[in-house]
């Protein structure tokens, strides 16, 4: 407080205000005091200053996403509310707070790999210990190889599907041979797939993985299957020839 002399007399002047560094203190409402002089101010409702402990993510569902984003992710943990920032490692995201102990965001776009997400409150951001607070984002299936590579029109055959980020692969229309659904598809790890053939046409069918990061791409020849129709012979020149073998033979016919 700041006095004045007016006319030989004291007088309070306007109030002024303090800026001060809060110490350390426990979770909870403090009261905030001011002494002087003329003594110790009185404790009211108006004077409360509450400490407020650091969020911590404890979860994320899902965990994991596509390169592109735009996925909705439920953060589960405690002391979130009031929130004023989540970001995926460094990306922001925009957010919803729930409650105190969920909060609702939007995943932004990033870079394959996994990243811790924190959520920044007037307590301090989450910490990125643990693996509670992981999100991988995945890319796009890769087929490098099929084994084997070919098989009969009436389908059937059991294909190994070799590749890469097999990850959460669409159920029924995961696996697709020439836009035909594979039968019997299942997921080994991230890297193999093993399908049964469709039924299909004479020709080269490409072998198509739909997976969490998205479709693989359909550009090279590791992802070629071929169908054979059933062979028919027509005509075999000559017809004849002795016990002992030997004779060349012409076989004449279709596939």
């Amino acid at each position: 407080i700041r006095d004045k002399l007016v006319t030989g007399v004291q007088t309070c002047a306007l109030p002024i205000s303090l800026t001060v560094l809060a110490p350390a203190g426990a979770a909870g409402p403090v009261h905030v005091t001011v002494t002087t002089p003329g003594g110790t101010s009185a404790e009211t409702d108006s004077d409360v200053f509450t400490y407020v402990t650091a969020p911590v993510v404890t979860s994320l569902s899902p965990n994991r996403g596509p390169l592109a984003g735009g996925s909705t992710v439920t953060i589960t943990g405690t002391n979130l509310g009031g929130a004023s920032a989540v970001a995926f490692g460094l990306v922001p995201a925009t957010f919803t707070v729930d409650s105190g102990t969920s909060i609702t965001a939007t995943v932004p776009a990033g870079v394959a790999g996994t990243g811790d997400v924190t959520v920044t409150t007037v307590g301090g951001t989450s910490s990125t210990t643990g693996t509670g607070n992981d999100y991988r984002y995945v890319a796009a299936p890769t087929v490098t190889a099929v084994s084997p590579a070919s098989g009969p029109i009436a389908g059937g055959t059991a294909v190994t599907i070799t590749g890469s980020n097999f990850v959460d692969v669409v159920a029924a229309t995961g696996v697709m041979f020439e836009g035909v659904a594979a039968t019997s598809v299942v997921v080994v790890n991230e890297t193999t797939i093993t399908a049964v053939s469709p039924a299909g046409s004479i020709g080269t069918a490409q072998v198509v993985v739909t997976a969490l990061g998205g479709t693989s791409s359909t550009v090279g020849t590791g992802d070629d299957f071929r169908y054979y129709g059933i062979p028919v012979v027509e005509s075999v020149t000559p017809a004849y020839g002795p016990i002992a073998g030997g004779q060349t033979v012409v076989i004449a016919g279709l596939n």
